[in-house]
């Protein structure tokens, strides 16, 4: 079943795309962090592709309480100015609350759970750590 039918079929009436952007560290040196383009650029496709296959399967909607119940389906996209989109595909709109309540739930899996798995890459010898949360320059936010 193609995405379109898949929506269709189970009625999405809404779709929020949340962004925030990416940063990776240097594995033996935190100190060394690179952003944006930069970390868009050192990650291959096949790794980009992994990364957004993992949380698209991860199901963190059912952490999300009544908010999770909505979701029909959350997908992950690196951008190429160096940030990522989240794409929130609903059963319904969500109150200006609830919308709140939702970026709180994606910031607290991205800083504290699911962004807190392991991802590496390599690029010029050097091994990386993606890191989908910094405490400096952070932020999340809806797009449309």
């Amino acid at each position: 079943m193609n995405i379109f039918n898949f929506f269709k079929k189970n009625k999405c009436t809404c779709k929020y795309t949340i962004e925030f952007p990416i940063y990776a560290y240097e594995e033996n040196d935190t100190s060394k962090i690179i952003q944006g383009t930069d970390v868009f650029k050192y990650l291959s496709e096949n790794k980009k592709k992994d990364v957004c296959d993992n949380f698209e399967y991860s199901n963190l909607q059912a952490y999300f309480g009544d908010i999770g119940k909505k979701i029909l389906n959350m997908k992950m996209n690196f951008i190429e100015n160096g940030v990522i989109h989240i794409e929130v595909y609903l059963k319904e709109e969500l109150s200006d609350i609830d919308k709140d309540k939702l970026l709180a739930y994606i910031k607290g899996q991205l800083s504290d759970g699911w962004g807190e798995e392991e991802i590496s890459f390599r690029k010029n010898n050097i091994k990386y750590e993606l890191m989908f949360w910094n405490n400096e320059n952070w932020y999340i936010k809806y797009i449309n």
